[in-house]
């Protein structure tokens, strides 16, 4: 069972190989066409479709049975892992490769030694379930890996960090391993980029864990009603995200996206705690973009027209993102495809600073994922639309960072039909066998769910696959295609 699980990570060792036969951009659309298909066929499992062959991989791959019904992660991240570092590390595509190559063999490896001779179990605060041996083969042989597409400094700084990040267990090896060890390359050569993006991770981790226990007992809390039982989940996790970018947006000196967050997730607070209405809410967004005002110019547009333009964009981004909710992992999900698929058209400090959002959402969406642990709350929702749009602006890359939007465009232009009054007609409920209710107003998930039935996690998992397929084909067409 445990190779079986193993092996999906041999998957990472192809594609150094398809990148070089076939470019970056066939390795891209592999990899997005690869997510919808699972997430199709995740979809059709859990709703009690087999699917001759799949389903018996992931039945024998299942280290707890009775998790039959739930999404089968570990093929999910691994995958979403590959991707958002692909996105990152576009110009620099060696790193790219060193890192799931060092997933596919390193964690293989320290697993396949591990369970025939490992002997003494690791120490506190290391995971007591791996062993030394485990871990030095795990060591020695991401080093041998990763020197084929690194200088020796980079490729053990790499297998130093991603060894220490498998010891420690706390996170899914998928995710963990590649991202820490991206950093090694920026590290041991004591680049800024690279203790920026892992203190964005660190901060939002090690928040979004302390909010999510002490929020609710300080009363600031929502309730699932996605849920049968109906439990109470810590609110306002967008102020973790916040705070794990501060010190980006300050060393990087950006006084303007700084003080976009900072209005934006003000907002938010005062949203999620008072419920303010939706025309002084657009209005308040509005906000936001003042800071960008000394820009003067976009669209080739100046003057007066640029500062409606920059107004309208970062009102109509903030509320998109904040419209399209309200499931688990929904929000956070489409948002760091968003940012991920972004750095390919930011450059210099906006690529940074998109980075460690995506890196930022990635720790919030631990906590986030069904079943939630926290919101991110309108604090979250309209933050990430401003600095979306900010950074749309700033980098020049209006267009292709509008049309990745589609799916909040179309879910805007339904839900204009009932003039945006959602609370007052009533959200989405919960049947009791757990399929989703289609709510009475018109809106994206509404039109979704009076075609087909689904529950939660199955509906979060076609939208995040709607999203990847937007972003994989718009990128495609910007890149490659005819608006290249």
């Amino acid at each position: 069972m445990e190779l079986l699980r193993k092996s999906i990570h041999s998957l990472g060792l192809t594609f150094p190989i398809l990148g070089a036969i076939f470019g970056r951009e066939f390795l891209l659309m592999f990899l997005v066409i690869s997510i919808v298909s699972f997430l199709v066929l995740e979809g059709l499992r859990i709703s009690g479709i087999q699917i001759p062959i799949y389903s018996e991989i992931i039945w024998m791959s299942l280290r707890d049975k009775e998790d039959s019904k739930k999404p089968f992660l570990p093929t999910f991240y691994f995958l979403l892992s590959s991707l958002v570092l692909l996105l990152i590390f576009w110009e620099k595509i060696e790193i790219f490769y060193s890192s799931v190559s060092i997933l596919s063999v390193g964690d293989s490896v320290s697993s396949i030694v591990g369970a025939s001779l490992g002997r003494r179990k690791l120490p506190y605060p290391m995971d007591s379930n791996k062993t030394i041996e485990g871990s030095a083969s795990f060591l020695l042989s991401s080093f041998l890996v990763s020197n084929v597409f690194l200088d020796w400094k980079g490729a053990l700084a790499s297998s130093l960090i991603a060894c220490f990040f498998e010891a420690i267990g706390r996170v899914n090896d998928n995710l963990s391993v590649p991202f820490s060890s991206a950093l090694g390359p920026y590290l041991s050569k004591g680049n800024l980029m690279a203790t920026l993006v892992f203190s964005s991770f660190l901060i939002t981790f090690l928040l979004s864990s302390l909010f999510a226990k002490k929020f609710p007992e300080l009363g600031i809390f929502g309730v699932d009603l996605h849920k049968l039982d109906k439990p109470k989940v810590a609110e306002m996790g967008g102020i973790s995200i916040f705070l794990g970018l501060v010190p980006v947006l300050l060393i990087l000196g950006r006084d303007e996206l700084f003080l976009v967050a900072l209005i934006s997730v003000t907002i938010g607070v005062i949203d999620d705690l008072v419920q303010l209405r939706q025309r002084d809410k657009v209005m308040l967004c509005a906000l936001a973009s003042i800071p960008l005002f000394p820009r003067g110019e976009v669209l080739g547009f100046q003057g007066l027209l640029a500062y409606f333009l920059m107004a309208m964009g970062i009102t109509g981004g903030s509320n998109a993102f904040n419209l399209l909710a309200g499931f688990n992992g929904l929000e956070a999900g489409l948002s760091l495809i968003l940012f991920s698929f972004s750095c390919m058209f930011l450059k210099g400090d906006l690529l940074v600073i998109s980075a460690c959002i995506s890196l930022s959402l990635i720790a919030f969406l631990y906590f986030n994922w069904y079943p939630a642990r926290i919101f991110p709350g309108d604090s979250g929702t309209l933050l990430l639309g401003a600095m979306y749009s900010s950074l749309a602006i700033l980098g020049n890359s209006e267009l292709v960072m509008a049309l990745f939007l589609i799916p909040h465009m179309a879910d805007l232009l339904l839900k204009s039909k009932s003039r945006f009054g959602t609370k007052k007609i009533g959200p989405t409920v919960i049947s009791e066998n757990g399929f989703l209710i289609p709510p009475k107003y018109s809106s994206l998930i509404s039109e979704i769910l009076k075609r087909r039935r689904f529950k939660e996690v199955e509906l979060v998992l076609l939208l995040l696959g709607v999203q990847l397929a937007t972003c994989g084909v718009i990128s495609c067409l910007f890149l490659a295609g005819p608006w290249s």
